[in-house]
């Protein structure tokens, strides 16, 4: 079902007929719109009647380009039935240190001193030593 997130932002889908609709007409001078020195160089936009002919695809596009904007915004999502993920397991990755501080007997398993590695090797393994613990020494 497609459900929008945002249904307001298609409340501005009327503004460019507002704007055009309480903007005041231009006032048509009279003669050319456009002072330049020699205007046979225009008289193909004369004799077709201005630009009127061109603004009309102009028009359809922009004004497609601002309903699909609008539409944008408002954020369309496609809802469906809800997905069970299976929940079967996990897998884990266990990254160790390998360097030369990994020697430091500073743990203490089973009333033994041991060094940093066979410390996270006994909590990796816990069910191989069950019920013994690690301390920090």
């Amino acid at each position: 079902m497609l459900e929008f997130a945002w249904p307001w932002a298609l409340a501005a889908l009327p503004l460019p007929w507002l704007v055009r609709a309480l903007s005041r007409p231009v006032p048509v001078a009279s003669g050319a719109l456009l002072r330049v020195p020699d205007l046979s160089n225009f008289q193909v936009l004369i004799e077709a009647g201005g630009l009127a002919a061109t603004s009309r695809p102009r028009l359809i596009l922009a004004l497609l380009g601002w309903a699909m904007l609008c539409l944008a915004a408002a954020r369309p999502e496609w809802i469906g039935e809800p997905v069970e993920l299976p929940l079967t397991g996990r897998d884990l990755m266990l990254a160790i240190d390998l360097s030369e501080s990994m020697r430091e007997t500073d743990f203490v398993l089973a009333g033994r001193p041991v060094d940093r590695l066979t410390a996270t090797k006994a909590a990796r393994a816990r069910s191989s030593i069950a019920g013994q613990a690690i301390e920090s020494a």
